[in-house]
């Protein structure tokens, strides 16, 4: 779980989050999930397990509304060596802190 400062939320909540983010429009979900797996911890996936969790969100920004679609797969790993080369700028900004 990563802990993020989210500034483009009107409230700039602090948050607990799994790493994760936007499908690209040539991207499925599994795809998507080894981009960003990859981008965020350096990790990446041999398989990927089962679709497990479905979870809907709307977060008021300060701009705009936006409605937030999340997918869980269960995943496995042996290597739990997190590497940050790969965030975003912002990414590597907001970040507060992570656990396992």
């Amino acid at each position: 779980m990563f802990k993020f400062m989210f500034s483009e939320i009107q409230s700039k909540k602090v948050l607990w989050v799994t790493p994760g983010g936007g499908v690209k429009k040539d991207e499925n979900f599994e795809q998507a999930l080894n981009r960003e797996l990859f981008e965020e911890t350096g990790l990446a996936l041999n398989l990927i397990g089962p679709w497990i969790w479905t979870k809907k969100g709307i977060f008021n920004g300060r701009k705009v509304d936006f409605i937030s679609y999340e997918k869980y797969y269960l995943i496995k790993m042996d290597n739990l060596d997190i590497s940050f080369e790969n965030m975003t700028l912002n990414e590597a900004r907001t970040l507060k802190g992570y656990k396992w």
